[in-house]
């Protein structure tokens, strides 16, 4: 507390300024009106001051104001004092950088218009309509929820090996192809051992197992005849990942730094976005594998390094570029820093050779096959070989302090799109030997060849999205935006047809979280965003068939991405933010082409999205859920609704909502986004 005389005593020193001047007009004998004037004001204000201080002196004085603390001018888009209100809840915030799909959803008309929209009863409706479905979404997840206890022998959970087939085949046709985490043989060896001895197997292999077969039930092919069903492989996946997190934190193991733990890992993180578990965290986690690998020497070239055999040094390079890729990923999806730049691994990419011409005994040296014949390392291969402008391009979009330089960004994009073409041109190549071969050549399977596209085309979305934005007032950035809308439709294509009848890809896109639901979303809002730039252009004295064609593949793409909406929340997605949203953008669209008014029509579409969410819900929650799951909601307007709140932006607004609109928990997240 400080001492109230110290205060009462303040404005002695003014006085004496107020006397000195005094004296000094006294004595002067060119006194004028205006200095007059100016004795008595500040004569005034002493006295002000003078009763001020001794009012605060009869009682406690309250401390002064406190001038609220200025940001550092170094980095003016990330520091920001945010001011309390009642209700804010900043213990749930998450940091979303600007590369993030949300920034863009606020560039939309509809976006304007939400908030404070309606009635006091359809505000009350539309809030018991979000608590509904929360509720909802907790009532279907527990029925994936597995007990949080090791149990006693986690053997028990592999099932019957005809399943435990399927699903092992179902995860080396897809991911094993892109993220190299496995030698296969000797996965395939102890694989036939453990059923010759299930007892007899170790436990850091059963471990493997699970998680393996976890990733494989997202692949796994239903008929009405399947047993086990798809919904009790994918409740079971959701327990195994369970299980393998609790075995990796029990008190009383040490983990070790081997390559083995290294890959319950990878596989680890693979597992969680091809499940119902939150994918969200994957940044947080592939850090932690990156420091891991990095300790275990991983970024160093085996060359650089003592002796090994060749199946060591290549498990080496494969699994550090399986850690750097799901790192880049991650980053990408989070927009957290990436904490990894080129200068800090010499490791080369892995050779281009079949784990067939690799194993544990043979010290032989391996020769790789020339870079024309397609290998099962073949993706990683073409993959790794982008780092370098993938890693630039990751810092430059996520570093608040980068600089708006559009011609970096062109040279980037420009590096990356020419790696593309190379891996367009080198698919066609194996493809076209593969068909043309009177032996057996092995090609890339349309699930690599798509996640080969979508993990590098995404870079490019994000580097021409914010100036395909910035396109309408300024010409300069017209390449981006037409760069935008095409990689944006590229994204949102299907893969081509699989002539062993596996949709794997499809698959993916029903059942994955994290990067597999956020590159849709964001490509898909991208694509709107130019299709309604164009519906709001002045027309064309000039119409063109090939401008109508673009809006028709704009709005076709949408709506596909709609449906693929529709059956993910049909299947098991919790989240119906992304749905909502959409519903929203193609009621803006249309509403521009039909010429019908956006209030009414966003009006009616957030109505009828958010009753098909709960009807959709309901069917997987097995009915309607009482108020009985109450305890399980936040007791906060919105319901629990994790909707990412970004501080981002300097002026973003965090209030939770004291006077609720039915659509504040759609606009709050972009509200004030630049």
């Amino acid at each position: 507390m400080r001492n109230a005389n110290s205060y009462a005593s303040a404005p002695s020193a003014p006085a004496s300024t107020s006397s000195s001047l005094a004296q000094s007009h006294d004595s002067s004998p060119a006194t004028t009106e205006h200095v007059q004037a100016l004795l008595n004001r500040v004569q005034t204000l002493e006295k002000k001051l003078l009763d001020a201080s001794r009012n605060g002196s009869n009682g406690e004085p309250s401390d002064p104001p406190q001038a609220q603390p200025t940001p550092p001018p170094s980095c003016p888009k990330a520091c920001k004092v945010y001011k309390g209100k009642k209700k804010s809840n900043y213990e749930k915030m998450k940091f979303r950088g600007q590369n993030h799909w949300m920034k863009y959803v606020k560039q939309f008309d509809f976006m304007g218009r939400l908030k404070g929209a309606t009635g006091k009863q359809e505000k009350s409706e539309m809030r018991d309509i979000v608590r509904k479905c929360k509720r909802l979404a907790n009532a279907a997840q527990l029925k994936y929820l597995a007990p949080q206890s090791i149990p006693l022998d986690f053997r028990d959970h592999v099932p019957p090996r005809e399943t435990s087939d399927m699903l092992i085949q179902g995860y080396f046709r897809t991911f094993e192809s892109v993220f190299r985490i496995i030698h296969i043989p000797s996965f395939m060896k102890e694989y036939e051992d453990f059923w010759a001895d299930p007892k007899a197997a170790r436990d850091l292999y059963v471990i493997k197992l699970l998680l393996v077969m976890a990733i494989g039930t997202c692949f796994y092919q239903e008929t009405p005849n399947s047993d086990p069903s798809l919904a009790s492989l994918r409740a079971a996946a959701t327990q195994w990942i369970h299980t393998v997190e609790a075995w990796i934190s029990t008190p009383y193991r040490k983990p070790k730094a081997t390559l083995a733990n290294l890959e319950v890992r990878c596989l680890l993180l693979v597992a969680r976005q091809v499940t119902i578990i939150d994918g969200d965290s994957v940044w947080v986690l592939a850090g932690s594998l990156l420091r891991t690998a990095m300790q275990m020497g991983l970024h160093r070239d085996p060359s650089q390094l003592f002796q090994m055999s060749t199946l060591h040094a290549e498990h080496r390079r494969r699994l550090w570029a399986t850690v750097v890729e799901l790192l880049l990923q991650s980053s990408m999806d989070s927009g957290g820093p990436l904490l990894l730049s080129i200068d800090d691994f010499d490791c080369e990419p892995p050779s281009n050779v079949d784990d067939s011409q690799i194993d544990e005994q043979s010290s032989a040296p391996v020769f790789p096959k020339p870079d024309t014949t397609f290998t099962e390392s073949s993706i990683q291969i073409a993959l790794a070989k982008t780092f370098p402008v993938r890693i630039a391009i990751a810092k430059l979009i996520n570093d608040f302090r980068s600089s708006d330089s559009y011609s970096e960004t062109l040279r980037l994009a420009g590096d990356l799109t020419a790696a593309c073409q190379q891996h367009s041109s080198a698919i066609q190549f194996w493809q076209s030997s593969a068909s043309s071969s009177d032996t057996t050549l092995a090609e890339p399977s349309p699930f690599q060849t798509k996640l080969l596209a979508i993990f590098t085309n995404r870079f490019l979305l994000s580097l021409h999205s914010p100036y395909a934005m910035k396109a309408n007032t300024n010409q300069t950035y017209y390449f981006s935006r037409q760069a935008s809308l095409e990689t944006s439709l590229s994204l949102l294509a299907p893969a081509t047809p699989d002539p062993q009848g596996h949709d794997d890809y499809a698959a993916l896109q029903l059942r994955g979280v994290g990067l597999f639901r956020n590159i849709p979303i964001h490509a898909a809002v991208a694509v709107a965003l130019e299709l309604t730039t164009r519906l709001s252009a002045p027309p064309s004295p000039f119409p063109s068939a090939t401008e109508s064609a673009t809006r028709a593949e704009a709005r076709s793409a949408i709506q596909k991405f709609m449906r693929m909406c529709e059956a993910r929340l049909e299947a098991e997605e919790h989240s119906v933010k992304s749905y909502v949203f959409g519903r929203c953008l193609l009621a803006q669209i249309i509403s521009m082409e039909d010429g019908t008014s956006l209030d009414e029509s966003i009006r009616r579409t957030l109505k009828e999205s958010t009753d098909f969410c709960v009807d959709a819900l309901e069917r997987r929650a097995g009915g309607s859920v009482g108020e009985s799951m109450g305890d399980m909601v936040d007791e906060s307007p919105l319901g629990g609704f994790d909707w990412d709140a970004s501080i981002q932006d300097p002026s973003l607004d965090f209030q939770m909502l004291d006077s609720w609109s039915p659509f504040d928990w759609v606009y709050m997240d972009m509200n004030n986004r630049q």
